[in-house]
């Protein structure tokens, strides 16, 4: 059984359940669910596609909210962070001005 046979089972079982106490044993709170069980039975196909817009709405959101949250990350951590950071000073020696094949051995003095 799918998910929407398991709900109509559901509801006629609590069709069922709160017509024997609304005519059996006169409890006219029993009136109030019939009536919303026989609302949710004839809307069942139009709650199912609202159900489906209203996920599909909240993905959308929950997509942008994420979009949002990581550029305010981006710009208020690691932008920054790149202009602050400590910039390395890159001294040749005379081993990397000479090609790495050649190796003088020749004293400076």
């Amino acid at each position: 059984m799918n998910q929407a046979q398991l709900n109509n089972l559901a509801l006629k079982i609590l069709l069922v359940s709160h017509g024997y106490l609304l005519f059996v044993e006169k409890q006219s709170f029993s009136a109030y669910t019939i009536g919303l069980v026989i609302l949710t039975i004839i809307f069942s196909r139009f709650s199912e596609k609202l159900n489906l817009a209203i996920e599909t709405q909240v993905k959308n959101i929950a997509q942008f909210l994420l979009i949002s949250v990581l550029t305010i990350i981006y710009i208020l951590v690691f932008i920054p962070f790149s202009f602050f950071r400590k910039k390395h000073l890159v001294t040749k020696s005379n081993f990397t001005i000479m090609e790495s094949d050649q190796i003088q051995f020749e004293r400076p003095w």
